[in-house]
């Protein structure tokens, strides 16, 4: 666990330079029609509503997973606390901003579009206004909750692990599409996500395994 972390560090920082370049690129790649909204779908894996519903299948398939659930329920939420409070501290741009590297410390506003087309200076942590999201790009919480979801799943049910984890690669892939992330933050959420939720499993003592 402690190599994948380190190997995400040093793929964080490497990805950092290749931010600008990547972005550009991609923004002239037009994703529409139903190829967008299967992608919208997809990237929601990791998500409140497919985590529910997964974890409702697994209770109904899998009795013996219904004792961990509060433990697949921590594995969970503590990649989305821990992604929260680093969105908010390091308050880097998103793309939309177009300055890669912009980082704005919890102490300092900075101005970005609001809804209704005027400009306002923003915390990155005032959650209660949407635009403040513009300065929440890193780490890519989709992507940390993808990686989180799929190292639970491959934790408890091995079969699954190549599929679910090609999956949370491919919501990363569509958070660039999207224009919603640089390379880096997707890179930092999926390292975030599996390796918090790893080790939250493991401290299980449920030994055992589908």
């Amino acid at each position: 666990m402690g190599l994948i972390a380190v190997l995400g560090c040093l793929a964080f920082v490497l990805c950092l330079p290749l931010d600008p370049m990547l972005s550009g690129l991609l923004t002239g790649i037009q994703v529409k029609n139903d190829l967008r909204r299967e992608l919208e779908f997809l990237q929601q894996f990791g998500a409140i509503t497919s985590v529910i519903l997964i974890l409702l299948s697994a209770v109904l398939l899998d009795p013996g997973a219904r004792p961990l659930l509060p433990r697949f329920i921590l594995a969970l939420a503590a990649p989305a606390a821990a992604a929260w409070v680093l969105k908010c501290l390091i308050g880097r741009g998103r793309p939309k901003l177009e300055n890669p590297y912009l980082f704005v410390p919890p102490w300092r506003a900075h101005p970005v579009p609001l809804r209704d087309g005027s400009v306002a200076p923003l915390h990155s942590w005032e959650f209660w206004n949407s635009s403040a999201a513009l300065l929440n790009s890193l780490p890519s919480s989709h992507t940390s909750a993808a990686f989180a979801f799929a190292a639970l799943l491959s934790w408890r049910y091995r079969p699954l692990r190549h599929l679910v984890v090609a999956i949370a690669f491919a919501v990363g892939v569509c958070r660039l599409l999207f224009g919603s992330h640089y390379l880096s933050d997707v890179v930092a959420g999926g390292v975030l996500g599996w390796t918090v939720a790893s080790l939250v499993l493991q401290q299980s003592r449920a030994k055992t395994r589908v």
